[in-house]
């Protein structure tokens, strides 16, 4: 019963919800299947363009530890969105069954948190050192070295999920039968529960520290008529990832304090969780004119390069 909970209640790898009354209606899973090509598009191709935009940090005035912090984070939000939204969305264009065989199944179940973990930890690290830079414009910039070695401890760090399903033997589970595909290691309900718990502690409630910081900061600006662009884009940084990050971890202690999660509000959370990644590069297009000048230069260079008419 719990494993099919989970196939439920976890968008990243369908299976057959035919028995469902809001995934069973064909309109909405078209409506869901646009909406994750979507999602895949920008979160392949945007994040490609955001890292090869800060290989030149000449063209910012941005410090080169966020840039750095930055890339790792387009590396990250790039290879979650290949093992979870392009794997849902080719399970969606196979009829909401898993059409990838049982040896991606494993790959796919089992290091999916990997870039997931890092990419939630490099968010809260660009937050803390933007707030901290923004309040010491006059103190020396965090060395780079500094700050390869920060990213590295991450990628060590987003490890431990995928090194524990492996550690206990709960790796994936692929049934040939009706071509579903899930993590064994996170339909345990103690396993869900803790990593929700740890996420909530190490992750959203740091994130809600510095967003209301960051708040209170740029009332003091606005009431006082100074520059608050660096502090908006961490707010809008940090208020999304709480967005998006928070319901899937308020649904999952529900759940484990034995309530019952409405399968409408399932749907939100499972399909607002892979946001994160996608909007990324929207947000720093958005806040920031040199990423938008610099991804044009970019688009214009790689993705769109104009064709020679001399002969």
């Amino acid at each position: 019963n719990e494993y099919k909970s989970y196939l439920r209640m976890n968008s990243s790898f369908c299976s057959d919800h035919t028995d469902d009354p809001i995934l069973g209606n064909m309109g909405l899973r078209v409506l869901l299947l646009v909406y994750m090509f979507g999602l895949a598009l920008v979160g392949t191709v945007g994040n490609i363009i955001v890292a090869i935009a800060t290989l030149n940090p000449v063209n910012f005035d941005i410090d080169k530890a966020t840039l750095l912090l930055i890339r790792h984070l387009a590396v990250a939000d790039f290879l979650y969105t290949l093992t979870t939204h392009c794997s849902i969305l080719l399970s969606g264009l196979g009829g909401n069954h898993w059409i990838l065989g049982p040896q991606l199944c494993y790959i796919f179940a089992t290091f999916r948190w990997i870039p997931g973990t890092a990419g939630h930890l490099i968010i809260l690290t660009i937050s803390i050192h933007r707030t901290w830079t923004i309040q010491n414009p006059l103190q020396p910039a965090v060395r780079c070295r500094v700050i390869v070695g920060v990213t590295a401890l991450i990628w060590i760090i987003s490890l431990t999920p995928s090194l524990s399903a492996v550690g206990v033997g709960a790796t994936a589970c692929f049934d040939d039968v009706i071509k579903t595909c899930a993590s064994t290691f996170y339909t345990m309900i103690e396993y869900k529960t803790l990593l929700s718990l740890l996420s909530f502690l190490f992750l959203l409630l740091p994130m809600l520290l510095v967003l209301g910081l960051n708040g209170l900061l740029l009332v003091i600006s606005l009431r006082h008529k100074l520059s608050y662009r660096g502090l908006r884009t961490v707010i809008f940084v940090c208020g999304l990832f709480i967005l998006t990050i928070m319901p899937y971890n308020i649904a999952v202690i529900i759940r484990a304090l034995n309530g019952h999660v409405n399968v409408a509000f399932e749907l939100f959370y499972g399909y607002v969780y892979p946001l994160n990644s996608a909007l990324n590069p929207i947000l720093y297009t958005y806040t920031n004119r040199q990423f938008r000048e610099m991804l044009v230069t970019v688009c214009r260079k790689h993705v769109f390069p104009k064709q020679s008419t001399s002969f």
